[in-house]
């Protein structure tokens, strides 16, 4: 697994790097298909910031925690994807057991309308659309905070982050910010009627 360091207005020593690769590194027993993870520890105001992101085979995960030192910080966002990544194996081994070897198969093509011609006349299985139909392969459940739009982009530029999600105060209901060229932008999503 490749095993990145780095940091945001913080002096990296070697010695926080090697704790968290090590760290990190012994993450790996837990689930043989994680890729490479980014590991960025940074100085927030007086807290001390571990923000992981571990790429797998199918899927990613994040965790962040502060605390008022940075190895401690650092096992506590190590501890916290250690559970993810236990519940991600635990749901993926029920997901395969659930399907068991007795299961019949189930075809994707059927007699009728199982091909169709494409834009450029070649015949098109169904079977070849859902090679590249798209999927979700995470989903991040959060609770939206209840928040002025000026306070949302505060704390979306305090995170880091392109974009935020928050209950907007204003028109009571969830919108998004997120960053543009020069500004900000504001999602405020409506159903059709």
């Amino acid at each position: 697994m490749q095993i990145t360091v780095k940091g945001k207005q913080i002096d990296l020593t070697d010695s926080l790097k090697n704790y968290a690769s090590e760290k990190m590194g012994k993450m790996s027993r837990y689930f043989d298909h994680m890729i490479s993870a980014e590991v960025c520890l940074s100085i927030e105001r007086n807290w001390h910031v571990a923000e992981i992101t571990v790429f797998g085979e199918g899927f990613d995960m994040r965790g962040e925690e502060k605390s008022t030192d940075m190895y401690n910080s650092i096992d506590r966002v190590i501890e916290k994807l250690e559970r993810q990544l236990k519940k991600h194996k635990g749901k993926k081994e029920r997901r395969k057991s659930a399907r068991g070897p007795a299961a019949p198969a189930i075809s994707t093509t059927t007699d009728l309308g199982s091909e169709r011609k494409s834009k450029k006349g070649a015949s098109v299985t169904m079977e070849d659309e859902s090679l590249y139909a798209p999927r979700v392969d995470h989903v991040h459940t959060f609770y939206a905070r209840s928040l002025s739009i000026e306070m949302a982009i505060k704390e979306m530029e305090e995170a880091g982050h392109e974009f935020y999600a928050f209950y907007n105060e204003d028109r009571r209901r969830i919108n998004i910010v997120f960053k543009k060229d020069k500004g900000y932008g504001l999602l405020d999503p409506r159903l059709e009627d």
